[in-house]
């Protein structure tokens, strides 16, 4: 007699253990009706709130929540950029599948259309023989000469003549598109508009491929 109660209690403990309440779905975009994925499903107890269980929805957007207790709960439905969608009267009874059916999302009002990044080249870059400048980084050059260009750059030096210094030093040689200029330097600067300049390089350790 012992036996057998022994062995009615223990399948009553194994038909109970085996009861599951679940609660299905699947999320898709109200817009254009596709699905959506990684969209967080989140059970919650009906009376205090409190997270009961929980799932992501796959790539087709469908989602299960299984092995929840009897009761009554409400779904969460979130993803990044819709509005969250609350989901009330889910009434679970034992061995009971909930399905919640296709649950549309709709864009939040503050989702960017568009992100537009602007950007401007920088205004000077160094190498290992030389430092590069853009003038057209330099406002205060713009519609002036290349002597004006000249004036922005750290290592150069520019009196109130025209006379341009390198560290200090006058003597330098003028390039122009990689040519030697046998002319007045002064002279072909001050003709030479700053906007039809590209860049200034500045070579204070030249390799052997300049002309000493």
């Amino acid at each position: 007699m012992r036996i057998a109660i022994f062995i009615s209690i223990l399948v009553g403990g194994v038909m109970s253990h085996v009861q599951s309440q679940d609660v299905r779905g699947r999320v898709i975009d109200r817009a254009d009706q596709h699905a959506l994925e990684f969209c967080a499903i989140s059970i919650r107890d009906i009376r205090d709130s409190t997270l009961t269980g929980g799932d992501v929805s796959r790539e087709d957007g469908s989602f299960v929540i299984e092995n929840l207790p009897v009761g009554s709960y409400y779904a969460v439905v979130e993803f990044l950029g819709y509005t969250p969608r609350r989901i009330s009267g889910i009434t679970l009874t034992a061995n009971e599948t909930f399905d919640l059916g296709t649950i549309e999302m709709t864009s939040g009002r503050n989702v960017l259309d568009e992100i537009v990044v602007t950007g401007k080249n920088a205004s000077s870059s160094h190498e290992l023989e030389k430092q590069i400048y853009t003038p057209s980084a330099f406002a205060s050059a713009q519609g002036g000469n290349a002597i004006e260009a000249l004036r922005n750059l750290p290592s150069l030096s520019v009196n109130g003549e025209g006379e341009i210094t390198l560290r200090g030093s006058a003597g330098f040689t003028l390039l122009l598109d990689g040519k030697a200029i046998q002319a007045d330097p002064l002279v072909m600067l001050n003709q030479l508009p700053s906007n039809s300049i590209e860049r200034i390089e500045v070579i204070t350790t030249p390799s052997a491929r300049y002309d000493p």
